[in-house]
């Protein structure tokens, strides 16, 4: 692992607290019970591979034109 990419692990890890702690306090303050807020995390994770592939193919043209 290259010491350049260790930013990109603290920034991960960094945002992965937030997420918890978002959701956390979404159940405890009863904005909503934990089935829903189960329901909203599945149907979102549902949607990272796409957004990922989608993006991947965005960046990916925008990076064959800047290249040509």
């Amino acid at each position: 692992m290259d010491i350049n990419d260790n930013w990109k692990i603290k920034y991960g890890i960094v945002f992965l607290i937030i997420t918890i702690v978002i959701y956390g306090l979404f159940i405890i303050l009863g904005m909503g019970d934990s089935h829903e807020v189960t329901h909203y995390i599945w149907l979102h994770l549902g949607f990272i591979p796409l957004d990922l592939l989608l993006l991947g193919l965005i960046i990916d043209d925008l990076l064959s034109k800047k290249e040509k």
